[in-house]
């Protein structure tokens, strides 16, 4: 199988790269450019927007060179029976199968049970991985739901109020019926807070079975067509997008998120 690799000469954004060697968040990074801290090349930046290559320009701060470890971001459409772990002791496969030989140790951002299929994001990306995870930041999942019945409006009504489950309090954020182009009964549920097999156990509690279960979106990430068990890297641009979800997103509350 052919996966793209980033190349390590190719240009990305000053402010990107000096995230990724630790300095700080890209907000950060920004102040430090604008404050004339940075050198390139020999060369005092600071003006935003200024591209540099990994692996042959010479960055430095406050006079000391910095250097990023190479991030990669795998966006990979799960199918069911795939554990969401790095190895499984029962010998089961794993979304570690599907990534290309000889890829960095990598961390399961947002698990899908192993039901579950669908969008999951996996990178050695420690630092944006733990951030996504957080609850602080309210990153929004949406997915898709069959049901062996339809749910009544007061039922709706109810899931996005709040149901205990496993003594737990657990909400949609948002649920809405998708009838064009699909069979049988299908919902789209939206979590911000995220709860261990939330919307199977929400469900649970009105006595509707989930037939089937697929993730579509991870904050700014869609599945789009990405064929079910391929996976791709993200681009430069969905990294920043997600960076921007971040940024966007903190608050407090809920929980990390692994249906």
């Amino acid at each position: 199988m052919g996966f793209p690799r980033q190349n390590l000469s190719s240009e990305i954004r000053l402010n990107r790269y000096l995230a990724q060697c630790g300095v700080g968040s890209r907000r950060y990074c920004d102040d430090v450019i604008r404050a004339g801290r940075v050198t390139v090349n020999g060369e005092i930046v600071g003006e935003l927007g200024v591209r540099v290559r990994p692996g042959r320009d010479v960055v430095e701060v406050d006079g000391r060179r910095v250097a990023a470890e190479r991030f990669v971001y795998y966006l990979l459409n799960k199918p069911r029976d795939v554990i969401s772990t790095s190895k499984d002791p029962r010998g089961r496969r794993t979304v570690m199968d599907f990534l290309p030989p000889g890829a960095a140790r990598m961390f399961v951002v947002g698990r899908l049970d192993r039901e579950s299929e669908g969008l999951v994001l996996l990178t050695n990306d420690g630092g944006l991985a733990n951030r996504l995870l957080h609850p602080r930041y309210h990153i929004a999942r949406v997915y898709q739901v069959w049901t062996d019945r339809p749910l009544k409006q007061a039922e709706v009504a109810r899931l996005r109020k709040g149901v205990q489950a496993g003594g737990e309090m657990m909400r949609a954020a948002g649920i809405s019926r998708m009838t064009k182009g699909y069979k049988g009964q299908c919902y789209e549920f939206v979590l911000k807070e995220g709860r261990n097999r939330q919307i199977r156990r929400m469900l649970g509690v009105l006595g509707v079975k989930v037939v089937r279960l697929k993730r579509v979106e991870f904050g700014p990430l869609k599945l789009g067509r990405l064929a079910l068990g391929r996976v791709r890297e993200l681009d430069e641009g969905e990294v920043g997008a997600l960076e921007e979800a971040l940024s966007a997103g903190e608050g407090g509350g809920g929980a990390p998120d692994r249906e």
